[in-house]
């Protein structure tokens, strides 16, 4: 088994990667029988990063 995980949509992944062809050929091998999950809303890891600024910006 597999987990792959990404903040980029499937679409970008051509520019990301330098070259569409290429990432078309992976995604396709990569999600021929997969179970794809997409989740939306907020991040987790980003609200965690803005608290810790927060706190370390406080002058108090």
């Amino acid at each position: 088994s597999i987990v792959i995980t990404s903040n980029r949509i499937v679409q970008d992944w051509g520019r990301y990667l330098g070259d569409a062809t290429m990432a078309t050929t992976i995604l396709d091998r990569l999600m021929h029988r997969c179970a794809m999950l997409e989740f939306e809303g907020k991040s987790y890891r980003l609200k965690e990063a803005s608290a810790r600024l927060l706190i370390t910006s406080d002058p108090t």
